[in-house]
């Protein structure tokens, strides 16, 4: 959910800078770097470096999808000076991604989560796969997702690709590609499934490492976020987020950078042929 929902005065109305919703900002191997919490807070980043461009290709890394369709924008907040209030007060943890691809920042979105094989494709043209919202205007001219009486808002069905058949559509296209990575999908402990408490720190390193290992055979992202996800639950063990968020941009750093030096070495968490990794307990 939102923080709060109000209504825009537009004659008073003095936008913040997008930067006021990171938790900070930085560059990984000259990419720039945005840190978020809530998750929501990426869409004002990626809308201001994106802006002008044509639509990104999506690889959202996550423990959930966030598909959810309501918080539909209206278009008359597609200018970038109102992006900034109508994510703070209007969008949620669930439905920033859906409000992404309505402002038409969107041209493929795929899911990844390291606990399973296959990528989950919510939207890609090329292969006419597409999630569209149906839309109505609520009390206050405000576009919403349309879901049946009493009940959640449907999540569009996505279609399951193989991590190769991912690798090469993003690795042949030359759209803007974002890196979307929320810290739970190695450690997760919110409500529902997953929730992992003690996770043994095996199985971590070894979906950092599956991780690592994907995102080193993609080309370079146009953009990085990282959403700590502390807010507005906390899905991120509190006493691992900080070590975990470093783990993440310290492997990023590394095979970035290698591959703008066309280094060979391994990445930071290799992984054996057989998934194995040679850790201590």
């Amino acid at each position: 959910m939102s923080e709060t929902r109000e209504d825009l005065d537009l004659s008073k109305h003095q936008e913040p800078d997008y930067r006021s919703l990171l938790e900070r900002e930085l560059e990984l191997a000259g990419i720039p770097t945005a840190v978020v919490d809530p998750h929501h807070h990426v869409v004002p980043f990626w809308y201001h470096h994106l802006e002008g461009k044509q639509p990104a290709h999506l690889l959202h890394i996550d423990a959930h999808d966030d598909m959810f369709r309501d918080g539909i924008p209206n278009s008359r907040i597609r200018r970038r000076e109102l992006m900034v209030s109508y994510t703070k007060y209007h969008l949620g943890i669930n439905t920033f991604i859906w409000a992404a691809d309505y402002f038409g920042l969107l041209d493929s979105i795929y899911h990844f989560d390291p606990r399973k094989k296959p990528v989950a494709c919510f939207k890609d043209d090329e292969h006419e796969i597409r999630a569209r919202a149906l839309v109505r205007s609520d009390e206050n001219g405000w576009l919403c997702g349309i879901r049946p009486e009493n009940s959640l808002v449907p999540r569009p069905l996505p279609k399951p690709f193989s991590r190769e058949n991912v690798r090469n559509r993003l690795n042949n296209s030359e759209a803007p590609l974002i890196v979307d990575i929320d810290l739970d999908a190695l450690e997760c402990i919110g409500r529902g499934e997953p929730c992992e408490p003690n996770l043994p720190r095996r199985t971590y390193y070894s979906r950092l490492a599956s991780m690592l290992e994907f995102l080193s055979t993609i080309r370079n992202p146009t953009l990085i976020t990282l959403a700590r996800s502390m807010h507005p639950e906390i899905y991120v063990p509190m006493d691992r987020v900080s070590d975990i968020e470093k783990d993440v941009i310290e492997g990023l750093e590394r095979i970035y950078h290698m591959q703008v030096t066309r280094s060979a070495e391994l990445p930071v968490y290799p992984c054996a042929s057989n998934g194995q990794l040679s850790l201590p307990l």
